[in-house]
């Protein structure tokens, strides 16, 4: 019993020192037609993890396909010919290590480009 209780504690201690020194940052900006949230989880000084959710928004139907740049300090991202489902692209979490990380107090910079269209959209953190 004595062993069971044991192995719970250290199990608990290791998955808290595992989660700590993480933080999600959460980018979010929207236009007329498009709503995008950028969520990065700082891994480490030199590590994070990424992910990209654009939505349609505008009235009416929505595109079956977008184009999207993305400018941030610590790199960027693009697609062309993205096809939407239901309105919505998202991303796979995108990993990197030795590079520079995302602040919270950056601006990332995203135009999307539909249907002979372009809107250019500045994401700022959800504190």
């Amino acid at each position: 019993m004595k062993l069971r209780f044991l192995m719970l504690v250290i199990a608990l201690l290791l998955t808290l020192f595992a989660c700590q020194g993480q933080e999600t940052i959460n980018f979010q900006g929207k236009s007329d037609n498009w709503e995008v949230v950028y969520q990065v989880d700082i891994q480490s000084e030199d590590s994070e993890s990424k992910s990209l959710e654009i939505r349609y928004i505008g009235e009416g139907k929505s595109p079956k396909e977008m184009d999207y740049t993305l400018d941030s300090v610590s790199g960027g991202g693009d697609g062309n010919d993205i096809p939407l489902n239901d309105g919505v692209y998202k991303s796979s979490p995108n990993s990197c290590s030795g590079c520079a990380v995302t602040g919270e107090d950056d601006k990332i910079k995203v135009t999307i480009d539909w249907q002979g269209k372009s809107e250019k959209i500045t994401l700022s953190n959800q504190r």
